[in-house]
């Protein structure tokens, strides 16, 4: 078998989310055009929450460390960042993922 010097590389990412979580994290709205609207029901309100959010190429362009509130908001996403789709993970007792799109 002869090297045709390609070489082909292929990721997977897995993510556990807990049943019911779904409806525990509501995201809105999407596309984003402005701020990021993040509500998160059935969470302690003493519970730390890492919101972080990843680009296409799995880098973490934002990540911010916040005592659950019933709601958060990210101010002037999309005038921060480049249009395209990301990631954005909610991370305290449970984990949430979710894809999202920025526009402008």
């Amino acid at each position: 078998m002869a090297f045709s010097g390609s070489v082909a590389c292929t990721a997977l990412a897995a993510a556990h989310t807990a049943v019911g979580a779904l409806k525990d994290v509501v995201v809105y709205p999407n596309p984003v055009r402005g701020q990021l609207n993040i509500s998160m029901r059935n969470f302690d309100t003493d519970e730390d929450v890492l919101i972080s959010l990843y680009n296409s190429a799995g880098i973490v362009v934002v990540n911010r460390r916040i005592k659950a509130t019933p709601n958060f908001t990210l101010d002037a996403v999309a005038e921060k960042l480049q249009p395209g789709v990301y990631i954005l993970k909610v991370s305290g007792k449970k984990e949430f993922v979710r894809k999202i799109v920025i526009s402008r």
